[in-house]
Parts: structure tokens; sequence; C-alpha cells
């Protein structure tokens, strides 16, 4: 106790009540893998990648280059697309041996007696598994040496075995869009999403699926040759707002996508525009003066070697505006959200009144006045708050007030300049 305690008191409480804020510089890989038991992972380094992850896999090869930008990569969360069907083979039996199988850190052990051939080996463990089976996981002996084990849906699970034993882990029959969707329902932090599937139809159902979510963006490549043609995109495509797509001969060794996510997203909100931006240990895009302007005719990406430097042209969604105008929505929608949330959250209430109403409004420009300090937006912005008065008796009721509206103008970001001028001998 203070010696002033006795005469005078001082109550302070913290109205400082923490509310989440979305990420906009946290992004998701989604591959095939069956490497640890959870939906996704989350990483800080390469290193940590590298640990669950070999040089040769997608995963590693995504997250190389989201570790490889000098701006900083703070995380990446690794999601995976179960796989619901692996073959364990016997390859080795030798008496006395311990043979195992461990799934989801349960083990399944048999000992190997004299006479014993593959097949006894697989039989045995097989009804080691019947003993503490685990559910929606089916463990089949093959009667040739050999186990299947099987998972239904969104069952998912991670196994190991003795060294004797061989694992083809098969694959996947579960979609990339319901792999996408249960890897952001245990993390739903990341913004951007990549995924290591290039395939047409599978960039499709991804696009389609990321549209529908209205708050998170899907950039991918691919290296289809018909995308260089005067074809438009394929249907599905053509005027997605949250998807954007690079075309590159290299894309599924390189995953160019990835590395111009690392270009941007580390940044603050509006401070990075998407054109021009590095592509430094990428490939250029092979193609020619023609299918440059197709690709660019179907709001797609490239890479390009202009004045010996390689960069991303041209930073748009398949609709055909910038990137950045999609962030910057999303980004506003979030932080007006989150403010005006801690608003109702800090306060004991707020009132509906002309008070309350510029409490709200207050709100909304604390979060536009910083728009404008990063760059994605005007400074001339203007915001109307509702009269109480105005407000219908119902919505008092029900605690309704509306409608603030708020108009502001997008900084935005040049990606041409056009000049004329004359030389002439004339004074």
């Amino acid at each position: 106790m203070s010696e002033y305690d006795l005469n005078v008191e001082v109550n302070i409480r913290r109205e400082t009540a923490a509310i989440q804020t979305a990420s906009f510089d946290i992004p998701l890989i989604v591959a095939e893998h069956n490497v640890f038991l959870e939906r996704t992972r989350t990483y800080q380094d390469i290193d940590s990648i590298l640990q669950d992850f070999p040089i040769t896999s997608n995963v590693y090869k995504i997250a190389s280059r989201l570790f490889s930008s000098e701006i900083g990569m703070g995380e990446v969360v690794v999601g995976k697309r179960q796989i619901n069907r692996s073959t364990f083979t016997v390859t080795q039996v030798t008496e006395g041996g311990v043979n195992s199988i461990t799934i989801n850190g349960t083990a399944y052990q048999y000992q190997t007696l004299e006479d014993d051939e593959r097949e006894d080996v697989a039989a045995a463990l097989a009804a080691s598994y019947t003993t503490n089976p685990l559910v929606g996981i089916v463990l089949t002996n093959n009667m040739d040496g050999t186990i299947t084990i099987t998972s239904e849906q969104n069952v998912l699970w991670v196994a190991t075995a003795s060294q004797n034993i061989n694992i083809d882990q098969g694959s996947s029959t579960e979609t990339w869009v319901n792999a996408i969707s249960q890897s952001l329902d245990e993390n739903p932090a990341p913004y951007v999403i990549l995924c290591e599937t290039h395939n047409l139809d599978d960039i499709t159902s991804i696009a389609q699926y990321i549209e529908s979510t209205d708050s998170k963006f899907y950039y991918t490549s691919t290296s289809d040759i018909s995308l260089k043609g005067t074809g438009a995109l394929p249907n599905g495509l053509a005027g997605l707002t949250r998807t954007a797509i690079v075309w590159s001969q290299e894309a599924n060794n390189e995953y160019p996508e990835a590395k111009h996510v690392a270009e941007v997203i580390p940044a603050t909100v509006g401070s990075t525009g998407w054109c021009f931006r590095s592509a430094a240990g990428l490939t250029a895009s092979k193609v020619t003066t023609t299918e440059r302007n197709n690709i660019f005719n179907k709001n797609l990406n490239l890479v390009l070697n202009i004045g010996q430097r390689l960069h991303f042209q041209q930073g748009t969604t398949l609709e055909g505006n910038g990137i950045f105008e999609i962030m910057i929505k999303d980004w506003i929608k979030a932080r007006i959200q989150e403010e005006v949330f801690g608003l109702f959250v800090r306060l004991r209430k707020v009132p509906m009144t002309q008070e309350g109403s510029a409490l709200i409004e207050q709100a909304i420009r604390r979060v536009l006045d910083e728009g404008v300090s990063n760059g994605a937006i005007e400074p001339n912005y203007s915001v109307t708050a509702p009269l109480v008065r105005d407000i219908s008796m119902n919505d008092k009721i029900k605690g309704i007030m509306r409608t603030f509206n708020f108009t502001a103008y997008y900084q935005g970001e040049v990606r041409k300049a056009v000049i004329n001028g004359v030389l002439t001998y004339d004074v």
C-alpha cells in the first residue's frame, strides 16, 4: 500500500479490451500431404518448413519464395489436402523383430515369430488394429503382405511405420475447395491463398469458392498454352475480383505467384503497388508480343525482363483492376468493423443519441485517416452520420443506428506513363 492511500484513493480501470484484428500479411499454402496430423501448421522461417517438408516438395518451393522477400514474411500457414488412402508394404521379416504402424500417435505392434512371412506380419498388425480402432479410419489386410489405410471425409490422420514397412502415401480424393475451407475453419487468419495445383479446372473451382468468401484473395499461376491465344478465359474465371493469375512456362517449378505475394503483402496495405515488383530468381515468361497482349487482354500477369530487371506486370485481378483495390477494400471493411466493435466493447454503452452517432463517425474517420497515412486512399474522403431524429422508431427499439455513409478515393498506382516530346532546330 502506498502512504498516500490513507487520504487519496485512486482507482483506475483499464478499458483496453483487445479486439482481434484481421491480418493481411499471412499467406496460406494448401498442398496434398500427410506430414502432420492437424489441418494447418504455422511456420516462422524456411528452416522450420524444411524440418517437415523436403526441398523437392511443392510446399518447400512455395514457402522458399514467400520467405525470400527483403521486406520479411512474418509467418506462413501450411494447410493440407488430406490423403485418405495409403498402402503399407512389409518389405522384410526378421525373427524376433518388432513391426509397428503408428496412427495418430497410437502404436500397433507385432513381434515376428519363427517362420512368419510378410503376409503373417501384415495380418497380425491388422488384427492388432481391430483391438483399438480409430473413429473414421479403416485398416484393411490385403492378404499379400500389404495393408491399406483409408479414412472418411474430414477425418485427419498421419501414420508412421517401422523401417521394414514401406509407406506409399497414395493420393487424395478430397476436393481442393474442401481442403482450403477446412484449413480456414481451423485457422482463419491467412488472407492470401496459394495452392500447389495449377490445373485450370482446380483453379476455376478454387477461384469461385474464394469469390464467395468476400474476405480472402487467391493467387495462382499457370503454364497452360491455351491462355496465350486469342480465346477467352475458361468459363467461371472471367471477371472474378478475388483471383489473380500469372502466366509462366515455369509455373509448376517456380511458383511465381508466391514470389509476387512475398514482395507485397508484408508491407502495409496501400503502401506498395503490385506492378513492377521484383521477380528476382524467376524465369521470364516466354511470350511473343502478340501472346503478351493476348495474356494481358485476359487480365493475367507476366514475369518480364525489361531494362535487365525481372519484374511482374500487371498486378491485376481477373476483373482487370489492380490487386491493391480489393486488398484496400477488405482492409477498410475489416478495420471499420474492428474499430466500431471495439467502441461497443470498451464503453459502457454507445447511446442512441447524436453523441453516440458522433462516436461511431469518429471511429470510421480514424480508419480512413490511417488509410490516408498508408497511401491507400486520398485525404479528401467524406463521412456522413445519421441524425438520430431521422432514425425510425423500429430501429431505435432494435438498437440499430443507420445509416453511416462514406466516400473515399483510391490513391491508385501508375503502371504506364505517356510522354510526348518534340525535338527541333527552331529556337
